[in-house]
């Protein structure tokens, strides 16, 4: 897929960034401030008008989503993710200003963090194994190079 291009009738504003290190394509970008409705005071509610029903705001951020997703060539199907909705939740909530997670955040703490819970739900999962049961699967697969592939799975009628 070819890289995002802005439409010829970009913001005057826009400029090309270089960063020291570049992972694709060298990419337009717009200003930040462009995505995040105006305030008269730091800190200050925006208004309702402003925000809730502001089809601009919306659009804006609908197109700085688009333009991430292409950009990292994340497949569409990303998007019926059962985690996708609670992340924009969760973003939104946290409002203007919060800071995303570095790389190398979600490839340290953040993911060990994330193991240590899907830990404690697996916990959960085999105390319910043991009372209603379960059944263990195997599937495998070898690829062409000779390399065996072993999933297991486990069905139960629990949570």
């Amino acid at each position: 897929m070819p890289p995002f291009r802005p439409s010829a009738s970009a913001s005057a504003s826009t400029s090309i960034s270089t960063p020291s290190h570049t992972f694709g394509p060298r990419v337009r970008k717009s200003k930040i401030d462009n995505f995040f409705v105006p305030r008269t005071t730091p800190g200050t509610q925006p208004s309702l008008e402003s925000m809730s029903w502001n089809k601009e705001v919306h659009d804006a951020g609908r197109k700085a989503i688009c333009k991430f997703w292409y950009f990292c060539n994340i497949p569409f199907i990303a998007a019926r993710s059962p985690y996708w909705q609670g992340m924009i939740d969760a973003v939104t909530v946290c409002g203007p200003g919060f800071k995303a997670p570095s790389d190398t955040e979600l490839s340290g703490p953040l993911l060990l963090e994330m193991v240590e819970d899907m830990k404690v739900d697996l916990e959960d999962h085999r105390q319910s194994w043991s009372q209603k049961g379960c059944t263990i699967m195997t599937d495998g697969w070898t690829d062409r190079r000779n390399r065996t592939l072993l999933n297991f799975l486990v069905s139960s009628r629990g949570d």
